[in-house]
């Protein structure tokens, strides 16, 4: 992967990826496992994420073998959060091929068919790379090109059965903020991953302002993150989120072994 120098839009974002990363912890621990709100059963994506994470962070191709065996891994109640599952799971390989131009989504639509993906999941799939592209590009996410996004200024309607168009839609009508954002999503009783795209969603669409920077701060200073993020503390996961950028910079580089 060469070198992406003619992209200002990300290359200025100071931070890299580790908003995004942040953002997807922080949604995640909303509310805590095994609470009412959260199912135990639920606690086990982050794993699988994690897993992706560290192949594309590591230059490791991320096959239909290790693709199958993370997700099997996933319990979910249905099949719209599977779906979710997969899109936060594909996130990393969004991240180290996104761009502007969108030149790499036949490479994404190819990847998404050799691991197994239908065609419905493809085609949310492609609408996902194409956002990750368009970072805080605030016209593009209400435009007529992507009729599910909510112009700036309308309500976007929750439900229990919402699906990613939802997302967006409540992303784009909050103009990025995640903290508002992401407490509806809660109150409508989504699932953690579904949050978790909200914050990457919110973190694309206002850069690092849309983080709600007094929770992440006290998240950080809890130490480790747990078994659910397999004992990463925030300073690991920036790590990763480091290494992930310098991936999709074109520069090799790797995490460190303990982390592997």
């Amino acid at each position: 992967m060469k070198p992406k120098v003619d992209q200002p839009e990300w290359i200025d974002w100071p931070l890299g990826f580790r908003p995004l990363l942040r953002m997807v912890v922080a949604a995640d621990c909303w509310v805590g496992v095994g609470s009412p709100d959260r199912p135990s059963a639920e606690a086990n994506w982050p794993a699988a994420f994690l897993t992706v994470a560290e192949a594309c962070a590591t230059g490791h191709p991320v096959g239909v073998g290790t693709w199958s065996l993370a997700l099997n891994n996933v319990v979910v109640a249905t099949d719209q959060e599977r779906e979710w599952v997969v899109l936060m799971m594909a996130t990393p390989m969004v991240l180290i091929n996104a761009n502007p131009q969108g030149h790499r989504r036949s490479v994404i639509q190819a990847w998404g068919q050799q691991v197994g993906l239908g065609a419905s999941t493809l085609v949310t799939l492609d609408r996902y790379f194409q956002l990750v592209g368009q970072r805080g590009r605030a016209g593009r996410w209400a435009s007529d090109d992507w009729p599910w996004a909510t112009p700036r200024g309308m309500a976007a309607p929750l439900t229990m059965d919402a699906n990613f168009n939802d997302v967006v839609r409540l992303v784009a009508s909050l103009q990025g903020q995640a903290l508002p954002a992401l407490t509806l999503a809660h109150r409508q009783g989504w699932p953690s991953v579904a949050l978790a795209l909200v914050g990457v969603l919110s973190s694309l669409r206002l850069g690092s302002g849309g983080l709600p920077l007094a929770r992440l701060a006290d998240q950080a200073n809890r130490g480790d993150l747990g078994p659910r993020w397999q004992n990463y503390d925030f300073a690991q996961m920036d790590c990763l989120a480091d290494a992930l950028y310098q991936r999709w910079c074109g520069v090799a580089s790797g995490l460190p072994g303990e982390r592997l």
